[in-house]
């Protein structure tokens, strides 16, 4: 029964992940940044200030139905792993795999230097 369980649990959690590809892994590590403080952007003329492209992150779910919230808390949470304090959301594709259809968003995780203040800031609270 135990086995059962976890073994439900696992198939459950490798529905969706977030996936990154740094774009400079020889440039310095920065350091990790927490979901709440890595800020959303639409579009990159709207990040208004001078950053530089960390990784392009590729979410996927087996599940069209997935709602964008859950989108959000893995891609912010990826972005942070990395130290990027920005996020320049795409658009969302449904796609047809060999096992069904998927959801696929890419985004590109940034990190804007004038904006470390405010990123510790919403860590802290």
């Amino acid at each position: 029964m135990r086995r059962q369980l976890l073994l439900a649990v696992v198939l459950a959690a490798g529905c969706a992940s977030t996936h990154a590809t740094v774009l400079d892994p020889s440039s310095p590590q920065r350091t990790r940044v927490c979901p709440a403080g890595v800020q959303l952007f639409t579009d990159e003329a709207k990040v208004g200030s001078p950053y530089t492209q960390v990784a392009i992150l590729t979410w996927h779910d087996d599940d069209p139905t997935s709602g964008i919230e859950k989108m959000l808390k893995s891609q912010r949470k990826k972005a942070g792993e990395l130290g990027a304090n920005g996020l320049i959301l795409g658009e969302s594709v449904q796609l047809q795999g060999r096992s069904g259809a998927f959801v696929s968003r890419p985004a590109v995780a940034i990190f804007i230097p004038s904006d470390t203040a405010r990123s510790r800031a919403a860590c802290r609270s």
